[in-house]
């Protein structure tokens, strides 16, 4: 709606307003815009409102506009170790192309995000910006060393990276050995799907998947194994669990738990609340989710996979439905609207968006902890 010329000659207008609520407003309106919106008409307000200085708000604005003349101001704020991450982060998502070089103070920036435990929201943006974007040979010599070490959701964003058709030219051979060897090392590399992972690699000589697929096949065999530990930890977080123990692991965010789960006040509520989780889960159900998440996954939190027009796919929990397209929660508790005319297919996944191997950020200890926290709400 934005780029209609009467909207667009309002929002200039309220972009030049002497008050900083309507200011405000008309940023809003830009940045509730699905996609690359046509900013010719406040280009020259906006860049005199990042000239005095970056708002997050203005920010997720320019995100939507991405133009190249705000490109030099962008990376200057990236670079800016005195700003808060958060708002780094947000000038680079902003920059006029994904695919554009990272300067050395943006890759720190994003490397350092992508390990980060307290951030899980900016650790997902820094996971599908370093899968999509153009990287020097010591850059991804950097990322694939912090790779087997990070999140289950974050290898996964380059899976999803690996598997679109954009993105093969920028992989070659000798990368995609590297890739297969970083991957390789990694303890969640039985929590990805299989077809995802063939079809990552399906683009590339059939001997560079073969450096990974021993150690696939392996840790898919020991998903087996961890099957028959259902019943077994399930006893042992009656007996032994300790619900206090449990809370401190859910609080301090090893696991990922409260990331996507909200309990009371805390968390983020992407995935189901587990506020009164007890009182409709025994112990093993509750082991049983962890470990093997997709084996039921509750009503309203089917995970959908959308094919845009462009090429590129989308994952996401479907919010609503609107004349206008689809609102989707994406794995960063993004949301996000696909208008119609971008969707080329979607379907409906059989997986859950928690993906299995959170579990083996715990220890056993930790686990039957935390199990047993999650069985004492009610």
């Amino acid at each position: 709606m934005a780029n209609l010329p009467g909207v667009a000659k309002g929002i200039a207008q309220m972009l030049a307003h002497e008050k900083v609520a309507v200011r405000q407003a008309a940023l809003r309106a830009i940045a509730a815009q699905p996609g690359k919106v046509n900013a010719q008409t406040w280009l020259a307000s906006l860049e005199a409102q990042l000239a005095k200085g970056a708002s997050p708000l203005l920010l997720d604005a320019l995100a939507h506009v991405k133009e190249k003349r705000f490109d030099a101001s962008l990376n200057a704020i990236a670079a800016d170790t005195t700003k808060p991450s958060s708002l780094r982060l947000k000038a680079l998502l902003a920059l006029s192309s994904s695919g554009e070089d990272l300067s050395d103070a943006a890759f720190k920036l994003l490397t350092d995000l992508f390990v980060d435990p307290a951030s899980p929201g900016l650790r997902m943006d820094a996971a599908a910006r370093l899968a999509n974007t153009k990287l020097t040979p010591a850059q991804w010599d950097a990322y694939l060393a912090l790779l087997p070490n990070a999140g289950p959701l974050e290898q996964n964003e380059l899976l999803v990276a690996l598997a679109v058709p954009q993105n093969y030219k920028r992989i070659s051979k000798d990368l995609g050995r590297k890739i297969a060897v970083a991957l390789s090392k990694s303890a969640m590399l039985g929590t990805f799907r299989q077809d995802l992972v063939r079809k990552a690699f399906g683009f590339l000589p059939r001997e560079v998947y073969e450096v990974l697929e021993p150690s696939f096949d392996a840790a898919l065999a020991a998903n087996d194994a961890k099957r028959e530990r259902l019943g077994p930890l399930a006893q042992m977080a009656v007996k032994q669990g300790d619900p206090a123990a449990g809370r401190a692991v859910y609080e301090s965010g090893k696991g990922a738990c409260i990331a996507c789960h909200k309990i009371g006040a805390k968390g983020n509520e992407i995935g189901p609340n587990l506020t009164k989780i007890g009182g409709i889960r025994a112990e093993r159900e509750l082991v049983e989710s962890i470990l093997f998440p997709s084996y039921n996954i509750a009503r309203d939190y089917d995970l959908n996979s959308f094919q845009l027009t462009d090429g590129t796919s989308v994952l996401g929990l479907i919010q609503a439905r609107s004349a206008e397209g689809v609102t989707i929660k994406e794995a960063s508790g993004q949301s996000r609207l696909l208008t119609n005319e971008t969707i080329a297919s979607s379907t409906q996944l059989t997986t859950s968006l928690m993906p299995a191997g959170l579990d083996g950020m715990l220890s056993e200890k930790e686990l039957i902890d935390l199990v047993a926290y999650l069985r004492s709400l009610k």
